[in-house]
Parts: C-alpha cells; structure tokens; sequence
C-alpha cells in the first residue's frame, strides 16, 4: 500500500505533466519564448517592458511562428514550417512579410535583421524591435508616438495602432480619442 505522501507526490507530478502538456499544446510555452525574448530586449534597449509586450501581443499574441504576408497572417507549429513559408515567399519577390513575435516587417527592416532565420529568432526579433521602438522614442520624444509611428508613419495608421496598443496596456480605462 502506498502511503499518502507518495501519493501526492504522483498526483502531483502527473498534474504538471498534464499541464506542461496543455500548455506546450495550446503555445502557450511559444508566448513564454516570445515574453522572455521581450522581457530581455526590453531591459537591453531602455524601452519600457510593458509597452514592448503589448506591441507583442497586438502583433503576433505573443507567437513566434507568426508570419504576415501582405496583411494575411500565418501561425506555424514550428519555427522550421515558418522558415519554409518565409524561404518561399521571398523566393517568390515577396517582401512585405511581418516576422515574429514583434512582427518585424521584411521590406523594411530585412537589412538589419540579416537574414529570415534571425527574423524569426525571438531574441534577434525582440533586440531589433527594442531598439527600433527606442530609436523612435528618441527621434520623436514620446512613447505613445513612437509606438504609432513603430506601426506606420502615416499619422491615421499610427494614431489607430496606438490606440491598440493602449488598450492591451490599459483594457479597463476608456482612451481619449480612441474607439
């Protein structure tokens, strides 16, 4: 007969199994990769955590496997099948590609990141996003207009891209001029 301490100690190692499973199955361990990547970036960078992980929320939901191809987005099981749809997509001539958890886009940025395999590396993808929103920050001298202008700089786009990412920092308040 088992003894009760046992017991529990059996439960509860099958629990944690059984949620790490879970967890693994739903990408919740990606959104981990993507908030840790973040996390780290952040502090390199000087940029505000919380505003960094918002923008990865609104963006990717936290999924490093996340790719956008000219507005349609794509979530991979794995950051092998990702590489191949970015190897094929900018074989074909396509360049307007949001990668990663911060959805660094290809056109724009491709020369920095140097190579799709580093775009779709959470911590190359969330180094560059820091340090391009703090490049942003310090050229436009407000979080709110760098985080706008991180998105487009047309100023509707921006304006409506803030308010996303206010709304993800800040869900409970009401923000002025934002639907």
């Amino acid at each position: 007969m088992q003894n009760s301490g046992a017991r529990y100690l059996t439960a509860g190692i099958v629990a944690t199994v059984c949620a790490l499973a879970t967890l693994k199955l739903f990408g919740v361990a990606e959104a981990a990769t993507c908030a840790a990547a973040i996390e780290r970036a952040a502090a390199k960078a000087g940029t505000p955590h919380s505003i960094l992980q918002a923008i990865g929320t609104v963006e990717s939901s936290g999924h490093p496997w996340a790719v956008n191809d000219a507005g349609r987005s794509y979530v991979f099981n794995s950051r092998a099948e990702a590489f191949a749809f970015l190897q094929e997509r900018i074989e074909q001539g396509r360049r307007n590609l949001d990668i990663g958890c911060l959805q660094v886009n290809w056109r724009w940025h491709g020369d920095q990141l140097g190579s799709p395999e580093a775009a779709l590396d959470p911590v190359s993808n969330a180094l560059y996003a820091a340090s391009y929103l703090r490049s942003l920050y310090d050229a436009l001298g407000s979080w709110s207009a760098a985080v706008g202008a991180y998105h487009s700089r047309s100023p509707d786009r921006a304006e409506g891209y803030r308010c996303r990412v206010a709304k993800v920092l800040r869900p409970e308040l009401s923000i002025v001029n934002c639907q």
